[in-house]
């Protein structure tokens, strides 16, 4: 699978670094270019009182996120500005990780913009979640698990988080995200990262 934004690699790795913890973000060619559904409404009270969490916040503005402009879309992430002009989606699911792109281009073609958050070993990840940013026509996510599927509905900002359990952890690292449409139709598949 080609990654179509290395940019967003290279910025979540350093990311990591700072934040001690590995973090994952891809996003892979397909087609539509609108901005997250999140970033066009206006920040309400309650994006105020959900802000970014205090422990991230030093290094948030270390790289250049502006934290008035945060709103909170899902469990765990969020989508912010960058003070270059670049629109970041940001995971604390375990510390800071995030990927940016520009606002008008955030998708890059591709149905969903996702990260993988991790601790533990990259053969036998202790916590996993897998987050992220969908366009409008996606209406659900599923992530396969070699035991069985997990799904998430998608937020009315566009977001969805999922959570492996201890179990799905077990049974072996996730193998694909799937980005699902109105009654279930696949809109575009991703292979996950193998350790």
């Amino acid at each position: 699978m080609k990654i179509s934004r290395v940019r967003l690699l290279v910025a979540a790795s350093a990311v990591a670094l700072l934040a001690g913890f590995v973090g994952v973000v891809q996003t892979v060619t397909a087609q539509g270019t609108e901005p997250p559904i999140a970033a066009d409404r206006e920040r309400s009270a309650k994006d105020a009182i959900t802000a970014l969490p205090a422990h991230v916040r030093v290094g948030a503005e270390r790289v250049g996120l502006r934290l008035d402009t945060s709103r909170k879309i899902a469990a765990n992430l969020y989508l912010v500005d960058k003070r270059d002009g670049q629109l970041c989606m940001v995971s604390t699911a375990s510390g800071m990780s995030m990927g940016c792109g520009p606002k008008n281009d955030f998708f890059g073609g591709s149905a969903v913009h996702y990260g993988i958050d991790e601790r533990g070993s990259a053969d036998a990840p202790l916590e996993l979640t897998i987050s992220g940013v969908a366009r409008p026509d996606v209406k659900s996510v599923q992530v396969a698990f070699p035991s069985g599927p997990s799904n998430a509905a998608i937020t009315t900002d566009g977001g969805f988080s999922i959570t492996a359990t201890k179990d799905q952890l077990a049974s072996g690292r996730p193998t694909q995200l799937v980005a699902l449409g109105e009654n279930g139709r696949v809109i575009q598949a991703f292979k996950l990262p193998q350790g």
